[in-house]
């Protein structure tokens, strides 16, 4: 009898041990039922009864928790897109999970003028159930006594893997206006899984491993029991906000829908940026018309320019030179601007086969950049690409791009 007595306290005191402090409350696998997960893994994050009690809930209270599984502050912008916006370069942070610190992905973090960018992007096997965000001053983290977060607490939060067994990407996009961004503490958490396991999930958190050597898990033992103290916890990182270089000068696009010119929208061929391709005929169809003026606009939105504002043209003029290598077949492009309110401050053109250019991985594209020829001024009226070659035999239509960057004439 008195073994039994004595084994039965010692379960009890190993019950407690597990549950007051949980070894495996942040690192290691949690085998929960697949619809209670975030809760049973906040629930072993506790870490104390009485904590959850002091925040007026209960354990049973915790497993009834409502979570909008639609998240908050989500974006349908890819990671390729934020890149292209944002100002800066982005910092990453290794994704680690478990107490091996085992890299599951990565945290991307940018800012544009509007909006924080916070993108979990996992690898290989790797999924992504749920992620829970902060942002802020870090005596502002919601957290236990012991130090640990509240991750049910964060302000952003999103539950992806509940609507889609298969997501390896999620971003938060946040207002700067609704965080203090001149240098900011980040924690960021997401509960992920490989693919196949119904059961088995790992919290893994964004910042790097070196940041965490000097700290096993943050438990010692403490008034005769086991204890956790996690007030050395610092799973997370900092970022600055990128001050960004606002160009105020304005995109013109030239645009001519008359024959014999004929023209394609960017937006209709997947681009994000207004703006079209005029494909500009063949060289002896141009020889044969002496040359075309093309209007130039400002202010376009979408395809049309009813709501644009022509503010010049652009001029194609082409000649031909006979030497005893051959024929030479040249076009001369003038960009020429009409309202005495602008003047231009930037030129690039596009000239090819093609109806779009290509960049240097070979993708097309529509972005100024990329175009053939580039040339930076300072506040003229016109400018001339004299003697271009042409680029494609005589009876070969060429498009063409006119762009150029515009401001409002100082005085």
């Amino acid at each position: 009898m008195k073994k039994n007595y004595l084994l039965g306290c010692f379960t009890v005191a190993l019950f407690y041990i597990i549950t007051s402090c949980d070894n495996n409350s942040e690192n290691e696998i949690l085998e929960i039922n697949q619809a209670q997960d975030i809760e049973a893994i906040d629930k072993a994050d506790a870490l104390e009864v009485d904590e959850l009690e002091a925040d007026g809930l209960t354990e049973g209270s915790i497993e009834q928790k409502t979570y909008s599984f639609d998240g908050n502050f989500t974006t349908t912008l890819t990671p390729e897109e934020i890149a292209e916006i944002s100002c800066g370069e982005s910092i990453s942070m290794p994704l680690l999970a478990g107490r091996r610190d085992v890299v599951v992905g990565n945290v991307t973090v940018s800012n544009d003028t509007e909006n924080l960018y916070v993108t979990y992007t996992t690898e290989g096997d790797w999924l992504i159930k749920s992620a829970h965000l902060f942002v802020g001053e870090k005596e502002d983290m919601p957290k236990y006594r012991s130090g640990y977060p509240k991750l049910w607490r964060f302000p952003y939060y999103a539950y992806p893997g509940y609507h889609n067994s298969v997501v390896k990407s999620y971003t938060f996009a946040i207002p700067l206006s609704s965080v203090s961004m001149n240098s900011s503490t980040i924690v960021a958490n997401a509960i992920v899984k490989k693919k196949g396991s119904y059961f088995h999930y790992k919290s893994a958190f964004g910042y790097t491993a070196s940041n965490n050597e000097n700290h096993s898990n943050g438990q010692h033992y403490y008034s005769g029991r086991y204890h956790c103290n996690y007030r050395n916890w610092n799973k997370y990182f900092e970022y600055r906000k990128v001050d960004c270089e606002v160009d105020e000068r304005i995109d013109a696009y030239g645009y001519k829908d008359k024959y014999p010119v004929y023209n394609t929208c960017f937006l209709d061929n997947g681009f994000s940026n207004w703006g079209w391709s005029n494909g500009i005929g063949t060289f002896d169809h141009r020889l044969e018309f002496n040359g075309i003026l093309i209007p130039l606009f400002v202010d376009g939105e979408g395809c049309g320019v009813n709501d644009a504002t022509e503010i010049g043209y652009v001029k194609y003029k082409v000649s031909q030179e006979f030497l005893e290598d051959g024929e030479k077949r040249y076009v001369t492009i003038t960009y020429v601007i009409t309202d005495s309110n602008y003047v231009i401050d930037e030129v690039n053109l596009y000239l090819g086969i093609d109806m779009f250019p290509q960049n240097n991985d070979g993708t097309t594209t529509s972005l100024p950049e990329d175009y053939t020829y580039h040339k930076e001024l300072d506040g003229v009226s016109s400018y001339k690409f004299d003697k271009l070659p042409w680029p494609a035999e005589s009876d070969e239509v060429v498009n063409a791009i006119q762009h150029a960057k515009v401001s409002l004439f100082q005085i």
